[in-house]
């Protein structure tokens, strides 16, 4: 119809343009209907790989995740992996890792006062309670203890 009507000095050119346009547009519309069912960005595959990574690691936790071992979930080399994981995420993977356990840590915290701090330690991946409280220590400043001790006395307070 368009072209029909025009007929001057570059009105193909411009029927083509407008017909990319559209196309696009079109393209976009379909994309922001997918990604809310394929979390991937177009251009960018290995999101879906760290995606899958991450999730392997908030599902395991306790798993002893190595660079190595995570590069081999996404068939990647190490030093690819590390490098394509930072890029996606901001984190270095181990940091990612460490940041997962001690997510963990405080919710069973929360939820399971009475846990041995061992038992917690062994649930979120560290082989032993010296190892887990260093790291705890180092990502929020206080001890699992005196963590505990925080939440214990909170809740007992009244509000």
């Amino acid at each position: 119809q368009i072209d029909d009507a025009s007929r001057g000095a570059g009105s193909a050119a411009f029927v083509q343009a407008l017909v990319q346009l559209h196309l696009v547009q079109v393209l976009r519309r379909v994309h922001d209907d997918l990604r809310e069912v394929i979390p991937v960005q177009i251009g960018a595959p290995e999101m879906g790989r760290m995606a899958a990574v991450v999730r392997k690691v908030q599902a395991h936790p306790e798993r002893p995740w190595t660079v190595a071992s995570l590069a081999r979930e996404v068939g990647y080399s190490r030093s690819s992996f590390a490098a394509k994981f930072k890029a996606c995420t901001g984190l270095a993977p181990i940091h990612f890792v460490t940041r997962t356990r001690m997510v963990n840590a405080v919710a069973l915290l929360e939820r399971q006062a009475e846990l041995p701090l061992w038992d917690v330690a062994r649930r979120v991946g560290y082989d032993t309670q010296g190892t887990f409280t260093r790291a705890f220590k180092q990502q929020f400043g206080v001890s699992p203890r005196v963590y505990g001790q925080r939440l214990s006395a909170r809740s007992a307070s009244p509000s």
